[in-house]
């Protein structure tokens, strides 16, 4: 997964916000430092701050850890802990507020928070500004098959359903059979396995 250095430092805005606390001059992190370090160590991010971080130093800390994840698998999988709404329990900011930060960011480097049972999972939605229709049925269908086998859904056909409810292609509803048949033409042209 790659961003653009400005979406990398509105995640970044995100993650240092702070808030203010009822009977107190200050604010209060919702990441303090320890949760940030918690948050990057999983993924490969290493670097420790000093001790006695401020501020700009934890800015600077979050927006490092950002970069030089940008790029990798592990940037994926980052934003979705990001989005996973039991990060936010007993904290002051909705997840929903989030979920539409995040997907307002994402989709300017073709990405988006799509919800999955209980949590929300980054797809990649480029193709759906593909000219070529079939093409593009053929990522979704593809998406869904990938879905299904996750345990998502029981049938290939109750994934397409889904797709047809829910997404839309170039403003456009989608059908069910349209991309039943689109991962056939795809098959039938060897892009299937």
């Amino acid at each position: 997964m790659k961003l653009e250095e400005l979406t990398i430092d509105r995640i970044t805005d995100l993650l240092c916000h702070t808030e203010p606390v009822r009977g107190h001059i200050s604010e209060v992190p919702i990441w303090d430092i320890s949760d940030l370090i918690d948050l990057f160590l999983p993924y490969g991010f290493f670097d420790w701050p000093e001790p006695g971080v401020n501020k700009i130093t934890r800015r600077e800390y979050v927006n490092n850890g950002l970069n030089e994840l940008n790029g990798t698998k592990s940037l994926k999988k980052l934003i979705e802990y990001i989005a996973d709404p039991r990060v936010y329990i007993n904290k002051d900011i909705s997840i929903e507020d989030v979920i539409e930060y995040l997907n307002e960011l994402l989709k300017y480097d073709g990405y988006q928070l799509q919800k999955r049972n209980l949590q929300y999972k980054v797809i990649n939605v480029e193709f759906i500004e593909k000219k070529d229709t079939n093409d593009a049925l053929f990522a979704i269908a593809d998406e869904m098959r990938e879905r299904k086998k996750e345990g998502e859904f029981d049938t290939f056909m109750d994934a397409y359903r889904w797709a047809e409810k829910n997404l839309t292609q170039n403003g456009n509803p989608i059908k069910a059979l349209s991309l039943q048949g689109a991962y056939q033409k795809a098959k039938s042209a060897g892009k299937v396995d």
